[in-house]
Order: C-alpha cells, then structure tokens, then sequence
C-alpha cells in the first residue's frame, strides 16, 4: 500500500491570477506533497510564480513571516541565489510561461497543522521559456505559530490558463 494518499486532484481555473486550495492540510498527516503540472499563461513574459499559506481561520497569511532561499540553475547562465527574509509570501518559486512550454512544481509541506511548530517548505520547479530550462530548488519557512489549512498560488503578472495540482498526505506506517 502506498505511503501517499490523495486528497485532492483540480485542475487550475482558467483566468486567474491567485488560485487557493482551502481545507486540504489536517491533523491526519505531518508532510504533505503538492504536485502542480502543465501551469502555463496565455500572454506576456514569463510569470514569477510564489505562494502563501492559509491559516485555520480561512484567512490568507500575509504577515512579513515568510523567510526562503532559491537556487535558480538556468540553462543558459550561471547558478544564482535568491535569500529573502521578512516577506509577506514564498517570493519565487519558478516560472509558468506561454503554453505549450508550461512548468511543473513539487512542494512539500511540513507540520502545517502544528501549533507548536513552524511550517516548512521545501520546492522544485522547471520550466522552458523559449528553449531555455529554468530549474529551481526552494526551501522555507513560515515563522508564525498558527493551524494552517491550505495554501494559496500567485502568478506575479498575466493570468494563468491551464495546469492541474494534486496534493497528497503522506502516511507514516508505525
């Protein structure tokens, strides 16, 4: 039997900017995985994709809590490091460019439930834009001790028009 149960499987609603997925984190797991697949946009340059966590309440967790680092490995350049402390989201966690050349992203999510721990991040991406790969490895954390129950994705420009996410818990066996 497998370790990763699925708990939700949507395709991203055409034409948004912000998409949330709401009471998909509980009590019954620790981690959780994320996959999102084939995100792309309809015009314009590529769109930084980031995210940010929903607390219990259904409230977006916009607080300045949000510290992250990146490592972006272009193909076509040299390795850069993104740091950022204090923020109010992920900042960049990849790309979604113009369909077909869409993105692909794995996250997972630790403790996100845990009043007595910090929610934990850790992420990849790759996208294509114009036959250069864009890979990016993510790690985070979200300084404030609260319940949280979902999370939210944000395309810093255009609008998204495709992709689907599927997130999974996954089971500890004792």
């Amino acid at each position: 039997m497998s370790n990763l149960r699925l708990i939700n499987d949507t395709d991203l609603v055409d034409g948004v900017t912000t998409f949330s997925a709401t009471d998909v984190f509980n009590a019954d797991f620790d981690i959780y995985k994320i996959t999102i697949n084939n995100l792309s946009h309809n015009s314009g340059s590529p769109a930084q994709i980031s995210y940010r966590f929903i607390n219990s309440a259904g409230s977006i967790v916009t607080s300045s809590q949000y510290d992250s680092a990146t490592l972006q490995m272009k193909s076509d350049a040299s390795f850069s490091e993104i740091r950022n402390v204090n923020q109010t989201d992920s900042e960049l966690m990849g790309y979604a460019d113009l369909s077909p050349e869409a993105s692909g992203f794995v996250i997972y999510v630790f403790n996100p439930t845990n009043t007595s721990a910090y929610t934990f991040f850790i992420s990849q991406s790759a996208t294509a834009v114009s036959a250069v790969v864009y890979p990016h490895k993510s790690i985070g954390v979200l300084t404030e001790l609260s319940s949280i129950t979902g999370f939210q994705i944000i395309a810093s420009s255009n609008t998204l028009d495709s992709g689907n996410m599927k997130i999974y818990g996954l089971r500890v066996d004792s």
